[in-house]
């Protein structure tokens, strides 16, 4: 009976311990890409956590693992050796996951650090920097709101962790879409911005991070868009602007539509404000060039 209960407590305890061990990919392939094509082409995730990569540099692979310690722009990273930067070196990445269920956000992180550690011998540490962003704030000093941005219906946090773990992909416009300014469907948390028109469901903290973009884009200053709000939960929003706008270099006239900017402020009310703030930033301690399969 003792022999037995040891033997069941060994099986026990060796099967905690595959569940503890950090997950990795069954399969990695890391090729150099040579073909002097821009863009990436035939990329694609699949919800165990395999995916595709096809003509990017390292920095693209670096900020999907570390995506909340990452500058932007990107190369702004420290410690990156040139032939690491965007515009220099490109590389196909396939990985195949052991898992035969969703992966969890952590998970897949993770197995992206092990494969990066162990193909690219990736070293890193975070510290404070100083860092430029663009803060989004609210507009008017009562805190009141614009008429077209109110509290959405959809959880949109729990609905994308309940897409994910289904395995069901963020919905993206179509060309049907951008042609003709389709929005997403009802009770998607996606926003459709194009052709002067946005519209959709989505977290403060991620309408900032869309801001930075669309700020970075139209001034040339690309920075990380941070959320100074205070609003909780999930909004919906409808914003129509002139989006000759966003081009850099506009120059206004009596016919301009209605700027950006000012429908941000107006519709929304809401505002950006350039700022400093130290922010946990990821370095580079030490990375070298993959050999090929």
């Amino acid at each position: 009976m003792r022999i037995g209960t040891f033997a069941a407590l060994i099986a026990v305890a060796a099967t905690a311990s595959v569940f503890t061990q950090a997950l990795t990919f069954e399969v990695v392939s890391v090729k150099r890409n040579t073909s002097g094509a821009i863009g990436s082409s035939g990329s694609g995730d699949r919800p165990d956590g395999s995916f595709t990569l096809r003509n990017v540099p390292i920095t693209t692979l670096i900020a999907r693992a570390y995506p909340s310690n990452m500058p932007i722009p990107v190369y702004d990273l420290q410690g990156l050796p040139d032939w690491a930067k965007p515009g220099k070196e490109y590389y196909d990445i396939a990985a195949k996951s052991p898992l035969s269920r969703p992966v969890t956000p952590a998970e897949r992180t993770g197995m992206l650090r092990a494969l990066l550690a162990d193909r690219f011998k990736l070293a890193v540490h975070t510290e404070s920097r100083p860092q430029n962003v663009y803060q989004v704030v609210l507009a008017r000093k009562d805190g009141r709101l614009g008429p077209n941005l109110k509290p959405s219906e959809i959880d949109c946090v729990a609905k994308l962790a309940a897409d994910q773990a289904a395995g069901i992909p963020p919905w993206r416009p179509t060309l049907a879409d951008m042609q003709g300014g389709g929005g997403p469907p009802p009770g998607t948390c996606a926003v459709f911005n194009m052709n002067g028109r946005m519209e959709g469901d989505m977290t403060m903290e991620s309408l900032a991070a869309m801001l930075g973009i669309q700020t970075g884009m139209s001034t040339g200053d690309i920075r990380r868009g941070i959320d100074k709000t205070g609003l909780t939960g999930s909004y919906r929003l409808k914003m129509q602007y002139d989006p000759a706008t966003l081009r850099r270099g506009f120059e206004a006239t009596p016919d301009a539509g209605t700027s950006f900017f000012t429908a941000l402020q107006e519709q929304l009310g809401l505002k950006i404000e350039p700022a400093k703030i130290s922010q946990e930033m990821l370095v580079i301690d030490h990375i070298e060039r993959p050999t090929d399969d």
